[in-house]
């Protein structure tokens, strides 16, 4: 009988599409046999009729099981603050397919800053998030009840760039260094920079505020200063650009990235907790153990035209993501220095008290992180 219907059109299959490609596969499967039949007569052809409900029997086994499995994925919405090299535990977990692994499908939601996302996660509009330090640390300073789980980033990928005519430290005395603004991290990083790592004077620089990257690249290229600070994936172009990197601040400890949620979550759904905790850590040792595989997640994510610029990426993060979590408590002191003067109680407060390390380690001591690495 045709299949087809009006005007020449295919008859709609009452099949999945899948069970098509399958019975389309058995069909030829039996011509074949059949012609291997015709050639030599001893060879027996098994009758469709019952292989065909065999056939239909597995397939709706396996279709079944699948919807069941994709059912049991416990949905999370991840609220994050940004996508720059700070989310590279969430991209690298998430394009890895792990936090599947661990039977959970998870929503990675952008916000527009650190504020705003921990904000969406104490009114509940998102069960995890991942920004950097100094917001979840300044919200729990104020009272919210956020935990942090995990510091991801403990360093800083910030580098000082300077102009080609450059060729030392000494000949930025009596320049000028560009930062986003004055009293910001990245003055701070700066200072840092040119002070403990060049070994300049604070007065034999001067430090002007110029904003964004866009104003910091025009800046440079006019003159107007002679440096500045930039963090993946823009150092990895203001090179191509011909600026050098002087130095970097790999070497400051800092609250760069957290990974966190709240109060509420982490007493209430211990079970779902754990399970976003060792995606987290197992995205970590995928960075670490699969280079290959996380430089293009890189160059995809952040649309880099090439592999050079993912491949710098990935070895400014290596010296900032730990294998093993640990506490950036020199950095949360720094954090709540800055915060003095906005809210008093930071001057009296202790940096273990934003980090919760319960969870870590207990899986530490079940040899959960060990085994990742072996």
């Amino acid at each position: 009988m045709s299949r087809t219907g009006p005007i020449g059109r295919p008859r709609p299959s009452a099949l999945h599409p899948s069970a098509e490609v399958w019975l389309s596969l058995f069909r030829a499967k039996q011509l074949h046999r059949h012609s291997r039949a015709r050639r030599n007569p001893e060879f027996s052809v098994f009758p469709a009729s019952r292989l065909l409900p065999a056939f239909c029997i597995l397939f709706l086994s396996v279709s079944i099981f699948t919807i069941a499995f994709a059912q049991d994925l416990m949905p999370i919405r991840v609220g994050q603050s940004s996508i720059t090299d700070v989310q590279v535990a969430s991209i690298v977990t998430q394009q890895a397919g792990i936090f599947r692994k661990y039977g959970l499908t998870a929503e990675l939601i952008l916000l527009q800053g650190g504020p705003q996302t921990v904000q969406a996660l104490i009114s509940g509009s998102l069960h995890f998030v991942d920004v950097a330090g100094p917001a979840l640390i300044s919200s729990q300073l104020a009272g919210a009840d956020v935990v942090p789980l995990l510091y991801q980033i403990t360093g800083l990928t910030h580098s000082l760039f300077v102009k080609p005519d450059i060729q030392a430290a000494k000949d930025l005395k009596g320049k000028k260094v560009g930062v986003v603004r004055i009293g910001g991290l990245a003055e701070y990083i700066a200072r840092y920079m040119l002070t403990e790592k060049l070994g300049l004077k604070p007065a034999e620089v001067q430090l002007i505020q110029v904003g964004g990257q866009a104003e910091r690249v025009a800046a440079l290229e006019s003159g107007a200063i002679h440096a500045t600070v930039f963090s993946p994936p823009q150092s990895t172009r203001v090179k191509k650009l011909g600026f050098k990197e002087l130095a970097d601040a790999s070497e400051l400890e800092y609250p760069t990235g957290v990974i966190g949620t709240t109060r509420q979550i982490f007493t209430a759904r211990p079970e779902l907790v754990e399970r976003v905790m060792k995606s987290y850590l197992e995205g970590i040792a995928y960075f670490w153990l699969h280079k290959d595989k996380t430089v293009p997640m890189l160059q995809r994510q952040f649309r880099l035209s090439e592999r050079l610029e993912a491949e710098e990426m990935y070895d400014k993060l290596a010296k900032v993501v730990p294998k093993r979590p640990r506490p950036p408590y020199k950095g949360i002191k720094m954090v709540l220095e800055s915060l003095k003067d906005r809210n008093p109680r930071a001057a009296t407060m202790d940096a273990a008290t934003f980090v919760d390390s319960t969870l870590v380690k207990r899986l530490e001591a079940q040899g959960f992180i060990d085994r990742l690495y072996h």
